[in-house]
């Protein structure tokens, strides 16, 4: 929106608010994804990410988690052929699973043995990059000055992790 962000603090700001919305909704649905796989758990996965994209209120977000997932689940299937990501390439292809961009990094995490707190936190880490890189090429700011932002929030997604990391699909929020 225009004018929310005109300076250091309030891109701060805007990335702490962002990093608690991803926090409350997709980190919950990675986490249940993430865990469904390890329990071998098929359907607790489509429904997951079927839930997920439902609350996607914007057509924009919608079109976005669908593509950077459809993008991550060829990637993964490509370069760590796991029956996980093979099975989970197949559901998108075939239209099972529709594929959001949070449920195809547990895939991904899972096929690669990363623990689901350091999963988490690379989720929340990849939010606030994203807003981050936008503004460096929006604003009069240096990469120094990103880094700097990045490393105060740091200990935030450890935190988050511990405040919303226990919670399950049905307590996910989008607002």
């Amino acid at each position: 929106e225009r004018g929310m962000v005109d300076n250091l603090e309030t891109l701060e700001e805007y990335t702490i608010g962002a990093i608690y919305g991803a926090a409350e909704c997709d980190a919950i649905a990675l986490l249940e994804v993430f865990r469904a796989i390890a329990d071998g758990n098929h359907p607790r996965i489509v429904d997951a990410d079927h839930r997920l994209l439902s609350f996607k209120a914007g057509e924009e977000a919608r079109e976005m988690t669908l593509r950077m997932g459809k993008r991550l689940t060829d990637l993964i299937y490509s370069i760590c052929p796991t029956p996980q990501t093979e099975m989970f390439h197949r559901w998108v292809s075939e239209g099972v699973a529709v594929g959001c961009y949070p449920t195809a990094q547990a895939v991904a995490g899972f096929a690669l043995s990363v623990n689901e707190k350091a999963l988490y936190a690379a989720h929340l880490y990849g939010v606030a990059n994203t807003i981050l890189s936008a503004a460096l090429r929006l604003m009069r700011l240096s990469h120094y000055d990103t880094q700097a932002i990045i490393y105060r929030l740091s200990p935030l997604c450890e935190r988050l992790y511990d405040l919303y990391g226990s919670r399950s699909i049905e307590e996910m929020t989008s607002f």
